[in-house]
């Protein structure tokens, strides 16, 4: 059966039919600025036994459909566009309702190259890099424990995938953003020569060297980007 036919079939029918057993289902809203993603996301979930009360683009369509529905947990695509990314909105539904579980997903393999603070994400938060999610269990799984952290409020630790410390992972980050050595050097407080062996370091953790033909610093915005999904969205 074609997959777009699965998802049209199973889209609407967890939405109607009640658990076996009077039990209460999983509900859950999906937050994503991707139609594709939402319609998929939406028809998977829902087949493998979720409730999906709603399925948006942004957070103000999300922060409504909370208050309305008062989903169990949120699944929220890191980067919804222009405006509020899925860390801010994780904070509004937080104030909305404390219980509610909160899954946050987002292409970066090191969430510490990510260009937002994920140690502001709501206690009992799950982080899910979705390279990683190589069957739709990995999903409900982590909706189940997103319920159970926000009940026990305790974060979920991001994995760490590079084997750089938090210091080159960071100016990694500033290279690919495009700063100067001076600006890196400003901005973490180091000197120039700090910063420019940091450098070094990262590439060696690459295999990269510099040569006559070519930029060193070009070659790691690349690899950045080859992390990243090359796009920039998280």
């Amino acid at each position: 059966m074609p997959e777009s036919r699965v998802l049209c079939d199973c889209w609407g029918k967890a939405l109607l039919e009640a658990m076996p057993g009077g039990e209460v289902m999983t509900s859950i809203l999906i937050v994503d600025d991707s139609e594709f993603a939402r319609t998929l996301l939406a028809g998977s979930l829902s087949e493998a036994g979720l409730e999906v009360v709603s399925a948006v683009a942004t957070a103000g369509e999300a922060v409504l459909a909370a208050r309305e529905h008062q989903p169990h947990s949120a699944l929220l695509d890191l980067n919804l566009g222009p405006g509020p990314n899925g860390i801010d909105l994780a904070q509004a539904l937080r104030r909305i309702d404390p219980a509610v579980g909160i899954v946050i997903l987002t292409t970066y393999e090191d969430p510490r190259l990510l260009p937002v603070d994920t140690e502001s994400l709501p206690l009992g938060s799950v982080y899910v890099i979705k390279d990683s999610v190589t069957d739709i269990q990995v999903l409900v799984d982590a909706v189940d424990r997103s319920i159970d952290g926000a009940s026990r409020m305790r974060i979920s630790d991001p994995p760490t995938s590079l084997e750089l410390t938090d210091a080159q992972a960071d100016v990694l980050r500033m290279i690919a953003e495009g700063m100067s050595n001076a600006e890196i050097a400003r901005r973490r407080g180091v000197s120039e020569r700090t910063v420019e062996n940091t450098i070094g370091r990262i590439a060696l953790r690459f295999g990269l060297r510099q040569s006559p033909d070519s930029n060193l610093r070009v070659k790691l915005v690349r690899a950045y980007q080859s992390l990243t999904a090359g796009n920039g969205r998280a």
